[in-house]
């Protein structure tokens, strides 16, 4: 035990709202604090993966921290007046944090919390982000948007529904909030997060979401031990797999199906596992597989490593469908070959035509 501890200058005491800037305790006057908790992981940043397959950076850490400043400021769209009581009393325990060290992940909270058990004030402080940035940021931007509410009271007040990310109408926004984010790369609190994240790696993140959720129909991605593999709130279950295991989902398009039959597979991590185009009838051909929205062209029978989950399509398509399409591309063609003769014709002058002049009679 000691008298004092000295907060360092260069910690971060707060996220102004109002000058989108993060207020160092220096600049705050904030010098003290009765606590402080030091945190050595293990070389996490850049490598420890979230459900959707998508890897942690330092922007996962400040998301959160920053969006309860956000929901506790009146000049924020993301205000929320019942959640101003909650964040005073975090904020009376809080004083700062710094992160010391990215490799191996290092960092230091200055705290007001005392407990006769150390253990009980470190867990209120040492852990890690349970949901990544992008996810959290669908939600924000429907928020800033009036479409949901993190709240119940804000939701039950504005008349707009409660932000679900599991179930109910809340998907459909969420889905379409998810669709404005991916076209534009969009970061929230861009000023900070920004320099963590590029556009490009934010377009990368929408992504994953995207695929995690045309595959598992919710929002909720962690990073713990098992994932939320399906939820049914009228039944009141929800069922979990373990996170070593990766889902494959098989469908058709065109006439034909799949080997094994189009459906939901669960499968352990780095199985091989194969799927066989099956053309329905003798005027039915396999054209391509489609692996998570890209074309691959191939064999009836593809081979895959089960190391994230997968979404595959086998595409088939009728002789009529390709005799058709030939017909037309062969027509094309000589249209465009009797329209260029024609062209040059005209525009070439007959040899040995002489100019005939017609004079009036005497």
């Amino acid at each position: 035990f000691v008298d004092r501890i000295d907060i360092p200058p260069d910690a971060w005491y707060a996220w102004d709202v109002g000058r989108r800037k993060i207020v160092t305790a220096g600049e705050a006057g904030v010098t003290a604090a009765k606590v402080k908790i030091i945190a050595q992981y293990d070389d996490i940043i850049g490598k420890f993966k979230y459900h959707d397959g998508t890897t942690m950076s330092i922007a996962d850490w400040l998301i959160g921290w920053m969006l309860n400043f956000e929901r506790a400021d009146n000049r924020s769209p993301l205000y929320d007046e019942a959640f101003v009581g909650q964040f005073e009393s975090w904020r009376e325990l809080f004083r700062a944090w710094r992160i010391v060290k990215e490799h191996p992940l290092t960092i230091e909270w200055y705290v007001n919390y005392t407990s006769l058990d150390a253990e009980l004030i470190a867990a209120g402080y040492v852990g890690i982000p349970s949901m990544p940035w992008h996810v959290i940021a669908v939600g924000i931007r429907a928020e800033e948007q009036g479409l949901l509410a993190f709240g119940q009271s804000k939701a039950e007040k504005k008349k707009v529904e409660w932000t679900n990310y599991i179930a109910g109408p809340s998907l459909e926004i969420l889905s379409r909030m998810l669709k404005e984010a991916a076209s534009e790369g969009y970061i929230p609190f861009k000023e900070v997060l920004g320099k963590y994240v590029s556009t490009d790696e934010a377009k990368a993140r929408y992504g994953a979401l995207s695929k995690w959720y045309s595959i598992f129909g919710h929002f909720w991605v962690g990073s713990g031990p098992y994932y939320l593999y399906a939820a049914d709130p009228m039944a009141k279950t929800a069922t979990l797999k373990a996170a070593r295991t990766r889902v494959l989902v098989t469908m058709a398009e065109g006439p034909g199906t799949t080997g094994p039959a189009p459906g939901k597979y669960v499968h352990p991590e780095g199985k091989e596992v194969s799927i066989t185009a099956r053309p329905a009838g003798i005027f039915a051909t396999f054209d391509k597989w489609i692996v998570d929205g890209k074309e691959v062209r191939g064999a009836t029978t593809l081979t895959m490593t089960m190391d994230d989950h997968h979404v595959v399509t086998a595409v088939f398509r009728t002789y009529y469908e390709l005799i058709t399409a030939l017909v037309i591309i062969v027509v094309a063609a000589i249209g465009a070959i009797v329209f260029l003769l024609i062209k040059k014709r005209k525009a070439k002058k007959p040899e040995g035509e002489a100019a005939t002049t017609i004079k009036p009679a005497a």
